[in-house]
């Protein structure tokens, strides 16, 4: 049973990761767009 407790966890901890890693690459995406478009508006 612990071990399926661990096995969820690092799970959960990888998933956690992989979200955190998506929100970042989105924010640099979107700040990068607008330093780069921002001229236009």
């Amino acid at each position: 049973m612990a071990g399926g407790l661990v096995l969820v966890a690092c799970w959960a901890m990888l998933i956690a990761t992989v979200c955190l890693v998506i929100v970042i690459v989105l924010l640099s995406i979107t700040l990068w767009w607008q330093s780069l478009f921002g001229q236009d508006y």
